[in-house]
This record gives C-alpha cells, sequence and structure tokens, in this order.
C-alpha cells in the first residue's frame, strides 16, 4: 500500500507480495479480484532497466484467477537480479491472450497496475 496514512488500499487488488524478495526467494503473491473471473498477466523489471522484455521478466501468462482472493506462486526470483527498488505490472482481464496491452478493465482501470518493491541481496 502506496498510502498506508489514508488507510486505503490504493494496489487495485494487488494484495500483499512475499515478505521479503531476494535472489532465489519464492515469489508469492495475494491478488484480490472483485468484478469478475478472468485472467491474470504479470511482469517484473528484475534488471530495473525500465521495460519488461528482458528473459524471466514475464511472471504470468493467461493465468486464471477467481471472484475473491486468489494466492499465487509464481516461482523464484531470478539469481541474477538487481538489487533495489523496482517494479511490477499486473493485468487481469476477462479474456486471455491480452498482454501488456489490449482491451480489458483490470482492477476496474484500464493499463494495468505498476507495484514498486525493494529487492535484497540475500536473505
Amino acid at each position: 500500500d502506496d498510502s498506508p496514512a489514508t488507510g486505503k488500499d490504493d494496489e487495485d487488488g494487488v494484495k500483499s507480495f512475499a515478505p521479503e524478495l531476494f535472489p532465489g526467494a519464492k515469489l508469492m503473491l495475494s491478488v484480490r479480484v472483485e468484478q469478475s473471473d478472468g485472467y491474470l498477466n504479470a511482469w517484473m523489471d528484475w534488471n530495473q532497466d525500465g521495460d519488461w522484455d528482458d528473459q524471466n521478466e514475464r511472471i504470468a501468462k493467461d493465468m486464471p484467477v477467481s471472484i475473491g482472493d486468489n494466492e499465487i506462486f509464481f516461482g523464484f526470483v531470478p539469481m541474477d537480479v538487481v538489487p533495489g527498488r523496482t517494479y511490477g505490472r499486473f493485468r487481469v482481464t476477462k479474456d486471455s491472450s491480452h498482454g501488456m496491452l489490449g482491451p480489458g478493465k483490470i482492477f476496474g482501470r484500464q493499463g494495468g497496475r505498476l507495484v514498486r518493491l525493494p529487492l535484497h541481496r540475500s536473505a
């Protein structure tokens, strides 16, 4: 939550990540879907180069999600992750195969959600 002072959860469905992200850590995420079942597509900018085009940066492709809370295991944080702050993008659409762009409401917004994350060197 980027605005804890307001007491309002502004992450549009991305509820939480595993407590710490570091090379080799399990990549767990809780996503809340409120409007309808759909498909999750997600990316992480592991090397912090400002895009999601690099190997292993697409962490979910057309993963089915249901109304309510979805606890998702994406695999593991790559061993060559660049420590520091990075971003993830998460989209839920009614239909599959939209990728990063395309039609569909994403947690009630167009375009997906950017989430800022701290990456650590080790556990």
